[in-house]
């Protein structure tokens, strides 16, 4: 597995090294992602340790058997999905997890963020 963490971190460097402006990494669990978005220290708006943080407490606020999905890489500029779970006994709960799921994402400052109607699929985008 650290491996496999290696091969994407590298993926990552050469994708922002200007090789590529449309990549992701798709399908990535919370503990690798937080490995993942640090690799990109800043690029433009973006702070990888910022949204690190965030992906960290974001992780919090679901359940631990709530298994978050995230891509990460770039649509020009610095671009993260998360794929929330999907949850069907108490819709509230979800509907106030998933406000403060994009409030701490805003925190970090993106230009562009939205959620997906009916898919739970969350873009965040750093210009």
């Amino acid at each position: 597995m650290k491996d496999n963490i290696e091969r994407m971190k590298q993926f990552i460097r050469l994708g922002f090294n200007d090789c590529s402006i449309d990549f992701k990494i798709r399908e990535v669990n919370g503990k690798n992602i937080v490995e993942l978005v640090k690799v990109v220290k800043d690029y433009n708006k973006f702070n990888g340790k910022a949204v690190a943080e965030a992906i960290e407490k974001i992780i919090k606020v679901w359940d631990p058997h709530k298994q978050l999905f995230f891509s990460f890489g770039r649509e020009g500029s610095c671009v993260l999905y998360i794929d929330l779970p999907y949850w069907e006994n108490d819709k509230k709960e979800k509907e106030q997890k998933t406000k403060l799921t994009l409030d701490l994402l805003k925190e970090t400052k993106t230009d562009e963020l939205w959620i997906e109607k009916g898919s739970g699929l969350v873009r965040a985008w750093w210009d």
